[in-house]
């Protein structure tokens, strides 16, 4: 479960060239909190069964929602916004980035921010590219649209492992203040392995938070759509 280092030397790069504000890939620094952020849903299983823990434990989390789920699944949306967590843009299909010019990309955007607006009654503009890919151009297009780039810098690798791969790697990589960490709503792992990494990140006294606290908005991290 290693991490690319070009990649993260790519992203090391960006988060020094611009604020927090457009694109991050870490929380602030000296910060004792973690923002567990879960890409690809809504999942009709898998979501409800994570809010549910999530509301249990008293942690806010930060999603990242494909465009044509939440048009599957509306109410688990809305539930997520109801619920205090983050509701963001991972844009509308999820086209393998190579394949995805900077143009349909950024009608992708448009449209998930319209929908889960319209739905939720937030406008996100915290955005997530699949697979965390982005051009130069791709980027620019996001910044046009002023959405924030949220990527990250701890990655549990849940797409490809077990629950129990996934719980040693997060025994021996624990969570630390400031992480912005990756995982899926999509499988059961995450929902399996939130009470450990909750119990764990508190006996070292750290907290959770989500991306949208740590840029100081408003919860969800956008603007009250107009009815």
């Amino acid at each position: 479960m290693t991490q690319n280092p070009l990649r993260q030397q790519v992203k090391a790069l960006l988060s020094k060239a611009f604020p927090a504000s457009l694109f991050m890939t870490a929380g602030p620094p000296g910060s004792r909190e973690i923002a567990l952020t879960f890409d690809d849903g809504p999942h009709p299983l898998h979501t409800p069964r994570l809010l549910d823990e999530l509301g249990r434990l008293e942690v806010r989390a930060s999603f990242f929602f494909r465009g044509d789920r939440v048009l599957r699944y509306p109410d688990i949306a809305r539930r997520a916004v109801a619920e205090g967590h983050d509701a963001g843009n991972h844009s509308f299909s999820h086209g393998e980035p190579s394949e995805t010019s900077f143009v349909s990309l950024a009608e992708e955007l448009s449209r998930t921010s319209a929908l889960i607006a319209a739905i939720t009654g937030v406008r996100p503009t915290l955005f997530r590219p699949p697979k965390g890919q982005l051009t130069p151009a791709k980027l620019a297009a996001t910044l046009a649209l002023r959405h924030t780039t949220v990527l990250w810098n701890h990655d549990s690798k849940d797409f490809s492992g077990t629950t129990d791969s996934v719980r040693d790697y997060l025994e021996s990589s624990p969570l630390s203040g400031g992480d912005i960490a990756l995982f899926h709503d999509t499988f059961p792992i995450a929902h399996s392995v939130l009470p450990a990494i909750v119990a764990r990140a508190r006996q070292s006294g750290l907290g959770f938070t989500t991306i949208s606290a740590w840029l100081g908005a408003a919860p969800n991290h956008g603007t009250r759509a107009t009815p």
